[in-house]
């Protein structure tokens, strides 16, 4: 767990972006650009929950930057923080990362969809990497849009990288780039020529956006290995994306392996039950007492009446989900009706 402290906190209309620093050198977080981290906050005598954020700064600039809607409980309150509040964060987590291969990536953001892009760009410019790189950004409005001057700087300062900005509500722009419309097969047609192939796909925003853009993805053939997804969800204790599948199928193990854990005591303990309820519905045994004669000895039990038919048959289960105890029974050497015992599932 590292300290951070609260440097700036920049808010505009529809999103906040968070500055932080950490409090001595031990605490800086060793990341790669596109991964998130969790963060938490003081909260009153405690600390609140760790929620999910992606980094919107590259490694070499020294400090943490995340970028959010204050739309929820939890975001309004840390967007309330004053300056130098202390904050503890985890990680950093995720693979959605540029695989070095990459020399021609598309990135498919939406909202602050954008923030893990803003961290790879940054790391991508500042390397010099020939890597080739097509953003295509959807937002509210051209008068609100994240990290626009920033990304302005930024194409200014790499010739392999170009920014088309799509907007719901406002104006064309086209000295900036910014268009009305929506993000369609139309439009990804008209910048690639119509080639899917041969390049990377990244894309990251709401579940919504991540649905419609991997479905034209696959239906102009583009394999899954070229389509790297973040699925951005504030307010949840982890993201899960395709590029994340090693954690949920983690936890899906774990749940099976519950399951059959449960089902196999189950089955164990129904077995002794049926068991102990067919030893008890055996037929009761009597013996015989036959008038002495002289051809008959008088008295007569066999070796199987003068048995023992009790025994320390009892199971026990360490567990929370049952316990089998039947008590031992002795058959008397008698001439009294053999009792069955009486069985008992606790």
């Amino acid at each position: 767990m590292k300290r951070f402290k609260l440097k700036n906190l920049d808010k505009h209309s529809e999103h906040v972006i968070l500055t932080l620093e950490p409090e001595n050198q031990q605490d800086n977080i060793d990341f790669t650009p596109g991964q998130y981290i969790a963060i938490g906050f003081e909260n009153g005598r405690r600390y609140s929950p760790m929620r999910c954020f992606s980094i919107a700064s590259s490694p070499y600039e020294g400090n943490i930057q995340i970028a959010m809607r204050a739309t929820g409980a939890y975001t309004r309150k840390l967007t309330r923080l004053i300056k130098d509040s202390t904050l503890l964060i985890q990680g950093p987590f995720g693979e959605f990362t540029v695989k070095p291969e990459c020399k021609n990536i598309v990135m498919l953001a939406a909202g602050v969809g954008i923030t893990p892009f803003m961290s790879i760009i940054k790391q991508l410019t500042r390397d010099a990497s020939p890597t080739n790189i097509y953003l295509i950004y959807a937002s509210r409005h051209n008068n609100d849009v994240p990290f626009l001057d920033e990304l302005k700087k930024l194409s200014a300062s790499n010739p392999r990288l170009k920014v088309l900005h799509i907007v719901n509500k406002g104006q064309n722009n086209p000295a900036e780039n910014i268009f009305i419309g929506r993000i369609d097969e139309n439009l990804i047609n008209r910048i690639t020529n119509g080639s899917y192939g041969g390049r990377q796909w990244m894309l990251c925003g709401p579940p919504k956006f991540m649905s419609d853009i991997t479905k034209i993805l696959k239906n102009n053939a583009v394999d899954d290995s070229h389509i790297q997804s973040e699925s951005f969800q504030q307010g949840s204790i982890f993201e899960q994306g395709a590029t994340y599948k090693s954690a949920i199928n983690t936890y899906a193990i774990t749940f099976l392996v519950l399951v059959v854990g449960i089902v196999g005591v189950a089955l164990k303990d129904l077995s002794h039950y049926f068991e102990k309820i067919s030893k008890s519905q055996a037929p009761s045994i009597q013996p015989v007492n036959t008038p002495a004669t002289q051809n008959s000895p008088a008295n007569y039990q066999s070796d199987d009446e003068q048995e023992n038919r009790g025994g320390d048959d009892n199971y026990n289960q360490n567990s929370n989900y049952s316990q089998y105890s039947a008590p031992a029974t002795t058959t008397q050497t008698t001439t009294q009706t053999y009792q069955a015992p009486s069985t008992k599932v606790s």
